[in-house]
């Protein structure tokens, strides 16, 4: 019919704005599944992070190159299964575009902190930050447990976060070793403090030259 036409040149359209987009904080494209324990931890980072959508068959440039959808799910699936703990579950759906098809997995975020499985029978917490699915550090960590935890943050009990507050004001960016540096406490005392800061929105972070650093949150 004339409205399912029209509804699937829209749905054509969608997919075709976000692979010219490209990737970011809720999209990663995949050629093909062919390492489980590498998608086990892209899975794992989007449940953690703000959930988001894999699509399989594109180039990293977003060019579409095609696949067998019933195989990725397979292999997907298989990841899933054997990589993440809990166990991420995901929807699907199959996009064609120019007569190519592309598998999208849709995951949602999660309430639950997810870990992935690696080829040494080692279990890692992984978190999406911008295109990049990387390993949560002990700060990030934190952060993670603060926000699945029963009870409220006591921020009273933490009087090290203003230190640490001020000394992020003072630098654009600054990292962690810099933070012990500037601030003069302990390890211990920036973890929890870094980590009460980003939770409360205080403080923000992002992926640069020399990994994870940290800036004054600008509302």
């Amino acid at each position: 019919t004339r409205s399912s036409l029209i509804a699937a040149f829209f749905w054509l359209m969608e997919i075709e704005d976000i692979l010219r987009n490209g990737e970011g904080q809720k999209v990663d494209f995949k050629l093909r599944v062919d390492n489980q324990t590498r998608i086990a931890r892209t899975l794992c980072a989007l449940a953690n992070s703000d959930g988001g959508s894999i699509y399989i068959g594109v180039k990293d440039n977003g060019k579409v190159a095609g696949c067998e959808p019933s195989e990725e799910f397979h292999n997907i699936s298989a990841a899933a299964d054997l990589y993440t703990e809990p166990i991420i579950a995901f929807e699907s759906k199959v996009h064609q575009v120019k007569h190519k098809l592309v598998l999208e997995v849709m995951v949602p975020k999660s309430y639950v902190i997810h870990q992935s499985l690696d080829v040494e029978n080692e279990w890692h917490t992984y978190i999406r930050i911008d295109d990049v699915s990387l390993e949560a550090n002990p700060v990030l960590n934190k952060v993670l447990l603060m926000r699945h935890a029963a009870r409220k943050f006591d921020a009273e009990s933490h009087p090290e976060m203003q230190t640490i507050v001020e000394a992020v004001c003072a630098e654009e960016k600054v990292s962690f070793s810099k933070l012990l540096k500037l601030t003069g406490l302990k390890h211990s005392q920036v973890e929890d403090g870094l980590a009460g800061c980003v939770y409360l929105g205080l403080i923000q972070y992002e992926l640069d030259d020399v990994g994870v650093v940290y800036g004054i949150k600008i509302v």
